[in-house]
């Protein structure tokens, strides 16, 4: 796997088949996943990582699930697999792909916590750009109108579509119309009429 993104963040780590955990910082014992003889010290620096990175992480996808038969039909186990203390370490380097996952994962909540777009009494759709590997999200509040638009294909793609408007990409700060979007491959953009 290559350690640098060829496209977004969060669209590549979920291309790659990374999934994110939360992990609440509020445990009252150490988990039975700390090695043994070593639990103290790992609670504290878990619990530690939690608070420090408000209790988000990366881990990678490893696999191990499907070769535990107990394990193997349950899809919940996609996510829980043996959490990678050294992976975690490097949520805060812009150059590792943790990193770059971790920081605009902050980003973005950042940004939904300020537009009220991403309010819960928002109208959503989903928005047809004539291509099934491209989810298109459009929110609606009042006279703001937000777009999201995914491109789940590993090839650059174009989302069919004429917008009114000039919009702004919140993730980038880039200002653009709306009209046949062309995205990379698992590019991403969140984008609100102006």
């Amino acid at each position: 796997m290559e350690e640098r993104l060829q496209g977004n963040p969060v669209s590549e780590g979920i291309a790659y088949a990374k999934s994110y955990i939360y992990i609440p910082g509020t445990l009252t014992k150490a988990p039975e996943f700390f090695p043994k003889g070593q639990e103290e010290e790992k609670y504290r620096e878990f619990r530690e990582s939690c608070e420090k990175a408000d209790s988000e992480l990366v881990t990678l996808y490893n696999g191990m699930c499907k070769e535990d038969p107990d394990k193997a039909a349950d899809s919940r186990y996609i996510h829980r697999g043996a959490f990678q203390w050294e992976l975690a370490g490097k949520r805060n380097s812009k150059s590792s792909v943790e990193g770059q996952i971790f920081q605009t994962l902050s980003r973005m909540e950042q940004i939904r916590s300020q537009e009220s777009v991403f309010d819960k009494d928002c109208d959503v759709y989903t928005y047809d750009v004539h291509d099934d590997s491209i989810l298109c999200i459009l929110r609606q509040k009042g006279n703001e109108r937000f777009i999201g638009i995914f491109n789940f294909s590993d090839s650059e793609k174009t989302a069919w579509m004429q917008e009114e408007g000039i919009f702004r990409d919140l993730i980038t700060d880039q200002t653009l119309e709306l009209k046949d979007v062309e995205l990379p491959a698992y590019g991403f953009m969140w984008c609100k009429r102006i």
